[in-house]
C-alpha cells in the first residue's frame, strides 16, 4: 500500500464517527445491556464484509454507475436513517421485560446495504486504497475482513458506552432518546448538504 497511515486514518475516523450503526448499538446496548446488542454488532460486521467484498469484486462497473447509485442510495439511506430516528424518538423502557430485541443480526446486515456512510466508506476503500495496489481476490477478503473487525470494535466501543452510562440514559431517556435521534436526522440530511 502506497499510504497505509492515510487508509488507517480513513478507516478508524470513518468508522467511530456517529452513523446509523454505531448509535443503533448504542441505543440497543443502553435498552437490553452490551450482551443482547453483540447480535447487532455481529450483524453489522458481517454486513460490512459483504459489502466489501461486493464493492471490490463490482468495482469497475460501479465506477460507470456510481452517480447514479449514489443518489438512490442517498435518498433510500435518508428514509431508512429517518425510520430508525423514529423508532429511536418512540421507545421506551416501561415495557422493557417484553420488548424483542430489535438488534437482529439479519436487520444489521441488512442496514449495511442501505447505510450511505458505509456504501461510501467501502467503496472509497477498495477503490482508493485496495484496489490500485493489490489485485488479488484473496487481499480484498483480508482487507474486507480488516475493515469488519474494525467496524465490529467500533460498534462495541458505542455498545460499552451504551451499557456503562444505562441508569442514567433511563432516567434521562426521553431527552437522551430525542438527542440520539436528533443526530441521525442530522445524519440524514448531511447527506444532502
Amino acid at each position: 500500500m502506497n499510504n497505509i497511515i492515510a487508509f488507517i486514518s480513513y478507516a478508524v475516523i470513518n468508522t467511530f464517527t456517529p452513523g446509523p450503526n454505531n448509535i443503533m448499538s448504542m441505543s440497543i446496548s443502553s435498552r437490553y445491556g452490551f450482551r443482547k446488542s453483540l447480535e447487532f454488532n455481529l450483524g453489522v460486521a458481517a454486513g460490512f464484509t459483504g459489502l466489501m467484498l461486493i464493492c471490490g469484486l463490482c468495482f469497475s462497473g460501479l465506477e460507470k454507475i456510481l452517480p447514479a447509485i449514489n443518489g438512490i442510495m442517498k435518498i433510500l439511506g435518508a428514509i431508512y436513517i429517518l425510520y430508525l430516528a423514529l423508532t429511536i424518538l418512540k421507545s421506551s423502557n416501561k415495557n422493557k421485560k417484553n420488548e424483542n430485541n430489535d438488534g437482529t443480526f439479519i436487520k444489521a446486515v441488512l442496514l449495511q446495504f442501505i447505510n450511505p456512510k458505509g456504501v461510501i466508506f467501502s467503496i472509497t476503500a477498495v477503490s482508493t486504497f485496495i484496489i490500485p495496489v493489490y489485485h488479488s481476490g484473496s487481499m480484498l477478503l483480508l482487507f474486507s475482513l480488516a475493515m469488519a473487525a474494525l467496524a465490529f470494535i467500533s460498534t462495541c466501543c458505542w455498545g460499552i458506552f451504551g451499557s456503562a452510562f444505562n441508569k442514567f440514559m433511563a432516567k434521562h431517556q426521553k431527552i437522551i432518546n430525542i438527542m440520539m435521534a436528533l443526530t441521525l436526522v442530522y445524519c440524514a440530511a448531511s447527506l444532502f448538504i
